[in-house]
């Protein structure tokens, strides 16, 4: 854990410096007003425990730098920022957007059955997309870069969710960190969650769900049949 909170410091400055340097070329001061405030909001919601913090900052800091990386990777390769020039990250942004001009907050049903199919499995999604889009219109233009940023947030507190997960089912400290870290630094979880994926959304709600499902005295007598 001490490894990790020497180089914390030098991770968030090359996320940092790659998250100005992208919205000064993209022209968006959108970008930088998500990344920092996604940073206080994580940043206080660990605040009380230094590990939890040190997961937190860490992760968010790697994923938002891989987050701008990757755009600049696909912009040289497919001359936008968007696997193969567009999948189905490009269907949720633009019905996202197209939601956060035409609709208010709490019209969500105008999505399925009228932006959409009946059957359509993402509504949820393209909803939470839209409200993104609609807190980017306080600061200018919606830009692809924000539901990114914000799936590395959602990264990072999957990370620290298996950490506290792994203290209340008693796994030693050290162990539950290393854990919890290599799931938030596994390149497939953070290529994943940069790529606007509602994937990493779905599984911090799972995560949650479990941590509220199981209450501590239930995962400590689940814990006296294993050993860690």
């Amino acid at each position: 854990m001490s490894i990790i909170r020497k180089y914390t410091p030098l991770v968030f400055l090359l996320s940092l410096i790659s998250i100005f340097g992208y919205s000064i070329f993209q022209s968006s001061f959108s970008i930088v007003v998500t990344f920092f405030l996604l940073g206080i909001v994580g940043f206080t919601l660990t605040i009380f425990r230094q590990s939890e913090k040190s997961l937190f900052l860490f992760v968010y800091s790697l994923s938002c730098f891989a987050a701008v990386m990757l755009a600049w990777v696909y912009s040289m390769e497919y001359g936008v920022p968007y696997w193969q020039g567009g999948s189905d990250e490009l269907h949720y942004e633009q019905l996202g957007v197209e939601f956060a001009n035409n609709f208010g907050i709490l019209d969500y049903k105008a999505i399925r059955g009228g932006m959409v199919y009946e059957w359509h499995n993402s509504v949820g999604y393209i909803y939470f997309v839209g409200i993104l889009a609609k807190f980017c219109q306080l600061f200018g233009e919606f830009h692809t870069m924000i539901p990114r940023l914000s799936n590395a947030f959602f990264l990072s507190l999957v990370s620290v969710n298996l950490f506290k997960l792994g203290l209340r089912f008693g796994m030693n400290k050290k162990i539950a960190f290393n854990a919890a870290l290599l799931c938030g630094c596994l390149p497939l979880m953070i290529w994943v969650s940069v790529q606007k994926a509602r994937d990493i959304l779905q599984t911090y709600l799972l995560l949650s769900l479990v941590s509220l499902w199981l209450p501590i005295k239930q995962t400590q007598n689940i814990n006296k049949g294993f050993s860690f």
